[in-house]
């Protein structure tokens, strides 16, 4: 498994080519790698994903859900609801739309270990990482 840094520079190298730009839209302050909507990713996801991948993802939503499971109506007008609200974590929408490696981990997006505590410990490590990157890029700019 490659180093914490490394994974977030493959992260950051693969949201560069997805999303140019992403680095000036992290709330840093909100910033909680735990958080499907207040990671990276999430925050990637309400900024600056473009309606026609919201709508595609929320068309693959919503028929996988619509396909005959009990209270499937609702669950699809609930979720339609998150997506309208920016409240889906971007995680998942990211991972659907442009096949991301399902575990996020070698990106940086998610934490490795096992357990409760080591994940606490990896996720205040990425956190530490993806700030120290943006700001970094962000100063960067400057001069």
């Amino acid at each position: 498994m490659k180093t914490i840094s490394e994974r977030v520079a493959w992260g950051a190298a693969w949201l560069d080519d997805k999303y140019p730009g992403w680095v000036d839209r992290i709330d840093l302050a909100a910033l909680e790698m735990s958080d499907c909507n207040a990671c990276i990713l999430g925050q990637v996801y309400t900024g600056l994903v473009p309606e026609a991948e919201r709508n595609q993802l929320l068309a693959q939503a919503i028929s996988d859900v619509t396909s005959g499971y009990p209270d499937s109506e609702q669950w699809a007008a609930e979720y339609l609801q998150e997506v309208r609200e920016g409240k889906m974590g971007g995680y998942q929408v990211l991972t659907d739309v442009h096949q991301l490696i399902a575990d996020g981990t070698v990106h940086g997006f998610a934490a490795v270990s096992d357990g409760e505590d080591g994940e606490d410990t990896e996720y205040q490590l990425l956190l530490d990482e993806w700030t120290r990157v943006i700001l970094s890029r962000r100063l960067a700019a400057q001069y």
